[in-house]
């Protein structure tokens, strides 16, 4: 049998060209390959991403001081004994002007409990009305450097409140508008013992 040497030569080309096609594309070394590097886990290859958007800043408002009333002196109180129901006691309010000027349009507004009923008010100066939410008004025209307005309000507690309930007074007076609050006045029905508290000095 003759060998034709010219057809051997030329397969073993051919397949020499596909085992060097294979060695390249499936047994090439790690490093040869994209996305890995020699002695390491094969690193993704991710699209780029968008820079983080910036966060727009929200604007504070500034906080803004009120400032207090000149020279005036606040006193709220409760003028009471042993208060059961039935029985009667006083509001009163008193405001002093401490400064040098005259100050003028003063409101007062005194919240009472819905369980005391208003029997009688007085007034220093001024005028007043009471409302059907036993809220009263007063105002004043001008209250002069060293003068003092004084509201005196006697009420009578509701003979059907319960013992124990606890009656709560609000004070606020208003002047070129602003508003200060003093501190509120509680009265107690027995059994229960809490005092009657009020402050002369007013809070905002």
């Amino acid at each position: 049998m003759r060998i034709n040497w010219r057809r051997l030569r030329a397969l073993a080309c051919y397949l020499l060209v596909w085992l060097g096609i294979l060695l390249l594309a499936g047994i090439a070394p790690a490093w040869a390959r994209p996305g890995q590097q020699p002695g390491y886990q094969t690193v993704p290859t991710l699209p780029p991403t968008r820079p983080p958007a910036t966060p727009t800043a929200t604007a504070v408002p500034a906080a803004t001081a009120t400032p207090s009333a000149p020279g005036l002196e606040i006193s709220w109180r409760a003028a009471v004994g042993a208060c059961v129901p039935g029985g009667q006691f006083a509001y009163e309010l008193n405001l002093r002007n401490a400064g040098g000027e005259t100050l003028e349009k003063l409101e007062a507004r005194l919240s009472l409990p819905s369980l005391v009923k208003t029997r009688e008010v007085r007034l220093s100066a001024g005028r007043y009305q009471v409302g059907e939410d036993n809220t009263l008004i007063a105002w004043l025209d001008a209250l002069p450097a060293g003068a003092t307005w004084s509201i005196h309000v006697m009420v009578q507690v509701d003979p059907s409140a319960p013992l124990g309930a606890v009656l709560e007074a609000q004070a606020e007076v208003s002047h070129a508008g602003h508003i200060w609050s003093a501190p509120a006045v509680i009265v107690a029905l027995p059994p229960a013992e809490l005092p009657p508290t009020g402050g002369s000095h007013p809070r905002r």
